[in-house]
């Protein structure tokens, strides 16, 4: 709330206000994207033990599994995206999941591993790298 992750016009204009007096700006790629000089922002990335999973290593014998996981909620249209995904389960023979807490990164991977389609953000604010 103190950084105004749920409010996101509010979140850039605060970015926009510091940015005047900063030399440099240091910070992950998803924390400096609201930054406008990009001359100033000098991305760090925290490298993770790469995800490898192939379509032939997934298990097409059961139910299909969508999920979404998001980062953040309000940021990602989770708000949007639950409902089609609880409407899609009663219509379809699919499973869904939807995270709803921080989770340590190894979970993440597996839920990654083991769903067939992954969604991560519709909202059009941000697009994340876990689809990627």
């Amino acid at each position: 709330k103190n950084f105004f992750c749920n409010k996101v016009d509010e979140k850039i204009a605060e970015v926009n206000y510091f940015e005047k007096y900063a030399d440099y700006i240091f910070g992950p790629p998803d924390t400096v994207s609201y930054v406008k000089d990009k001359k100033k922002v000098h991305k760090y990335i925290i490298p993770g033990k790469a995800i490898n999973t192939k379509a032939g290593d997934k298990n097409f014998n059961g139910r299909i599994r969508i999920s979404h996981l998001p980062s953040n909620p309000l940021l990602k249209g989770t708000h949007i995206i639950e409902p089609v995904l609880i409407k899609l389960a009663e219509e379809e023979d699919v499973d869904i999941f939807i995270k709803k807490e921080m989770w340590p990164r190894e979970r993440i991977t597996k839920e990654l591993i083991d769903s067939h389609i992954i969604i991560d953000s519709l909202a059009g604010y941000i697009f994340g790298t876990l689809s990627l």
